[in-house]
């Protein structure tokens, strides 16, 4: 398990390593990648999207592993506890990276209301 956390954050540092640089004069809410300038805010919401996206495909990932754990388990008490958990676990994490889905995009429309006025 320890290996594939590192794998998994190893992947996501390369997926979200750009060439992003600060422009000169530009301040701090704008970036400069390949001649184009964006918003921090846009790429914090690209980076965030991303990343919930990703985690909400690993928790479904878990929910079928756990779905074929439990019908692998052939009475086995202890499978089937084991999937059980798993199960849970998954449901529990899917709840919470949509929770955290709905809570950035409310934060990003309301800073950005209190940004712009």
């Amino acid at each position: 398990m320890k290996k594939l956390n590192q794998i998994g954050f190893s992947l996501l540092a390369l997926a979200t390593a750009a060439p992003a640089f600060a422009a000169e004069g530009q301040g701090l809410t704008t970036i400069v990648a390949d001649d184009n300038q964006l918003e921090i805010g846009t790429v914090l919401a690209n980076i965030t999207t991303w990343v919930l996206g990703f985690s909400a495909a690993v928790a479904v990932l878990f929910l079928i592993v756990g779905g074929l754990q439990y019908i692998t388990a052939s009475g086995n008490q202890k499978r089937i506890d084991a999937a059980k958990a798993t199960l849970l676990y998954a449901v529990i994490g899917l709840v919470v990276i949509l929770l955290a889905f709905v809570i950035v995009g409310f934060l990003r429309v309301n800073l950005t209301n209190v940004v712009n006025q």
